[in-house]
């Protein structure tokens, strides 16, 4: 007879779900039951509610915590401030939730000690062993047992050693190859299914894994007692369970993202609202730091915005909860989940929109009220990308009456080309407001000024832009040529990419076209036979702009392209708006008895959903995907799947770069939220729209109003890593930002940090303990020394954990994807 160890215990919190009387309940049943022992992951600022709101309970369990005897009957389990989804924010987030999340524990408990990763849902990332192992962790369970939004892939063994790709590792317990799906909802060791845990742990033994153990975090508010009974179970904590079995390591697992199977209604209006807005603030927030990092080093301390900043991220984290994401749609008005995350990313943004007004206020010393928009102007160019960077500024500009052009000088008094598209008039033609473009060199994080003069006479530059007689849009800059066909749907028919000579529509067609399946027509509709109006909106000698829009099946599109001289990248705007409820996606309609834990789900084929169409032609190719501080080669050639427990990884998070090995060329596809895709037969699809049957709590969801999306595209020669693709994806999250100057600044230029190698990002810039951290990412799969420069007050360019702790070594290299924190 075989023993099941259990790792029992509870999840949740006041984001999630902490009924009154759920703590008193827990306490007493664990004196009921003193066999009993928990593990807690527990929305850290749950402790201060309870704290402020049943204190005599509060005081109960920081006794019981403190006492050596009675505390070792609980763990507190991932320390995790929100309890994310990993997979689906970024990188640094995942970082902040665990020294935010840890922080809060400790304020509360001080001698509580978190260094077991263990999680309730679908909470993981590819990189978590680096992560946690930077942090102290000393272990991880890789089973989630509600597993309604996912699960882990299956893994051989008992315990394992888990691998990042820059090779850190942490022993973990894997969800075993024998460990089947139960219901729709969640893993075989759980214990929700009685008849499934009662045969648990001989079923174990006979793949050769004597000491099975099973996992389940309750939620807060069930009743209050061991989930497992009448089977011989011994309850343990994750803790517990490796310092008793932990030298029973056998293999090595290198953890891929694709382990990580999570399925989510991708398309769904409302769900991609949020994923946009979420993804926004964590980009926005990074660069806040940044630039907050500049005034600081020019102007000294400025404490009132490390507050803000820590309010900022404190909503961002509340945003990302994963709750939010799976059940985006559930409640009622404004209790409705992505209703909440868009309210904490409202609330995160306008904190940033102060910090980056007082910073830029600190730099200039200026007052809003004294900015003269007179003749001659004067700007700041912030840039808080740490690499060599030349980038398009664009920035808004009124002007007094009678301007009709102007010039841009930089601190040498140099003229530099520039594109004035004006917004506004005066009665006489002159120029009211206009948008002024020019390209700014940055040598890394800081900034640059320059003088803006009315011109004499207007010069006119020849545009980017040609309208053809056969209908079509030419678009040439220095690096290819492409062709917009109206009557395809705008289409794009010819991408040529100079340097590589590939044409990227050579013997396809669809290039940039629209294509879904509409279910009540059944069929498949696209935007290839739809002749569409183009309006060029700006198309000058740096930067052109096209607004393609039309109306297919009662579906209303737009499709806006934005071209900038010197980039390789091309950005898309694009929006479709259903004027009625409309089915779109696989025909799968649930029986009602199905409608609930039916396995199948339309929401899963991502190739019937509306999507934009990127067909790659005949040659077999690579698809490279980003991650949460991760880069990995897919092993999906067929991402199609129907059901709960057939998924398969296809995410976009952040780009994916398809490689063409016979042309030595790929085309990298960026996104600006957290997207799914579809890869059948070359043909890859990114998501716009899905509207039909989900199951569960997303049910049935047609489509009506607006579905928006951004993404970029990349033509480029040699594969990702030698191309810098990861470099123009932090260029695309962090563009310059201006700043409009009373008059000539006392200072033109400052860089406060920079890297030469293109391949390594600066992350962010914080302030901590009275020191500054730089953390950076290694974008590339190879070791290389680092060169750098800094100018940040007190900064001695040593290494240091993810708690800003030095270990004395100066850091000159950096390895493959990784992670290193400087002081």
């Amino acid at each position: 007879m075989s023993k099941l160890y259990f790792i029992d215990g509870y999840h949740g919190g006041i984001r999630g779900h902490m009924p009154e009387g759920s703590w008193q309940d827990i306490l007493h049943a664990l004196e009921s039951y003193p066999e009993w022992k928990i593990s807690l992951e527990i929305e850290p600022e749950s402790w201060k509610y309870l704290k402020n709101h049943d204190y005599k309970t509060y005081k109960k369990i920081e006794k019981m915590v403190s006492d050596p005897i009675s505390g070792s009957r609980l763990e507190f389990i991932s320390g995790s401030y929100a309890q994310p989804f990993c997979w689906a924010v970024n990188g640094e987030s995942n970082i902040r939730q665990l020294l935010y999340g840890v922080k809060v524990i400790k304020e509360h408990f001080p001698g509580v000690v978190v260094d077991t990763y263990a999680v309730q849902e679908p909470c993981f990332t590819s990189s978590l062993p680096q992560i946690l192992r930077q942090l102290g962790y000393a272990r991880i369970s890789l089973k989630n047992p509600t597993a309604w939004g996912g699960y882990m892939a299956k893994m051989p063994g008992e315990i394992i050693r888990l691998f990042s790709q820059d090779g850190s590792f942490l022993p973990a317990v894997p969800r075993y190859e024998g460990e089947e799906l139960i219901s729709c909802n969640a893993t075989e060791a759980s214990g929700y299914d009685f008849s499934s845990i009662e045969g648990f742990a001989e079923k174990c033994s006979l793949h050769g894994i004597s000491a099975p153990a099973g996992m389940c975090l309750q939620d807060l508010g069930w009743s209050s007692k061991p989930l497992v009974k009448d089977i011989d179970v011994e309850y343990v904590t994750w803790r517990e369970y490796f310092s008793r079995f932990g030298d029973r390591i056998k293999g090595e697992v290198l953890l891929s993202q694709e382990d990580v199977l999570t399925a989510l209604p991708w398309g769904n209006r409302i769900l991609q609202e949020m994923l946009r807005n979420v993804r926004h603030a964590e980009n926005r927030v990074l660069q806040a730091e940044k630039l907050l990092a500049i005034a600081e080093a020019e102007r000294g301390e400025r404490e009132e915005c490390h507050s803000l900043l820590e309010q900022a991220w404190k909503k961002l984290m509340q945003a990302q909860h994963h709750d939010g994401y799976i059940c985006a749609t559930c409640g009622e008005g404004t209790r409705m989940w992505a209703f909440q995350s868009n309210a904490l990313v409202t609330d995160c943004c306008s904190m940033i929109d102060e910090i980056t007004e007082r910073a830029m206020l600190a730099v200039s010393g200026r007052r809003p009220q004294e900015i003269n928009p007179g003749n001659e102007q004067w700007l700041r160019v912030y840039n808080t990308v740490g690499n060599p960077r030349l980038s398009q500024v664009e920035c808004t500009l009124g002007f007094d009456y009678g301007i009709r052009d102007v010039k841009v000088y930089d601190e040498e008094n140099n003229s530099l080309t520039s594109q004035l598209d004006p917004i506004r008039y005066y009665e006489d033609g002159s120029i009211g407001a206009a948008v002024l473009r020019f390209y700014v060199n940055s040598e890394g994080i800081g900034y640059t000024s320059y003088r803006v003069v009315p011109a004499d006479t207007v010069s006119i530059g020849k545009g980017m832009a040609v309208k053809t007689a056969q209908n079509t849009i030419e678009v040439t800059n220095d690096y290819f040529q492409m062709v917009f066909d109206l009557q395809k749907g705008g289409s794009i028919v010819r991408l040529y990419d100079r340097e590589t000579k590939r044409d990227y529509t050579e013997g396809v067609s669809g290039f940039g076209s629209l294509r879904g399946y509409l279910v009540k027509e059944e069929k498949f509709i696209d935007t290839l036979d739809l002749t569409v109006e183009c309006n060029i909106k700006s198309n000058g000698p740096l930067y052109t702009e096209l607004v393609f829009s039309g109306e297919f099946h009662e579906i209303e599109f737009e499709n806006r392209v934005k071209i900038t001289l010197h980039e390789r990248r091309i950005d898309f705007e694009t929006s479709i708006n259903f004027m009625k409820d409309t089915e779109i996606g696989y025909p799968y309609e649930p029986a009602v008895e199905e409608r609930y834990h039916g396995r199948k789900r339309s929401s899963c084929r991502e190739d019937y959903k509306i999507g934009v169409q990127f067909p790659l032609g005949n040659s077999p190719v690579k698809v490279i995907k980003s991650a949460p501080y991760d880069i990995y080669e897919s092993r999906l050639t067929d991402t199609r799947f129907d059901s709960w427990d057939t998924i398969k990884h296809n995410i976009v998070n952040g780009y994916a770069d398809i490689y063409q090995e016979s042309s030595n060329s790929g085309l990298a596809i960026f996104c600006d939220h957290v997207n799914g895709y579809s890869l059948v037969d070359n043909l890859f699809t990114l998501t716009l729209g899905f509207g039909y049957h989900s199951n569960f709590w997303w049910g049935y969801q047609p489509l009506r109003g607006r579905c928006k999306m951004k993404y970029s595209i990349m033509p480029h020669g040699l594969t990702w890593e030698e191309a810098y693709v990861p470099y123009e994806d932090s260029l695309l999250r962090e563009p310059l930002l201006a700043e409009r100057l009373p008059g000539k600044p006392d200072s033109i230029k400052l860089n406060v940090f920079s890297c030469e190698n293109k391949s390594v990002e600066t992350v962010s810039i914080i302030r901590c303990d009275g020191k500054s951290q730089v953390r950076l990412f290694h974008n590339s799969h190879k070791n290389e020394k680092l060169i750098l420069k800094c100018s940040i007050p007190g900064f001695q360019g040593v290494s240091a954990d993810l708690y800003g702790t030095s270990d004395g070594r100066e850091a000159d290299s950096i390895g493959k994807l990784e992670i290193k924190t400087l002081i």
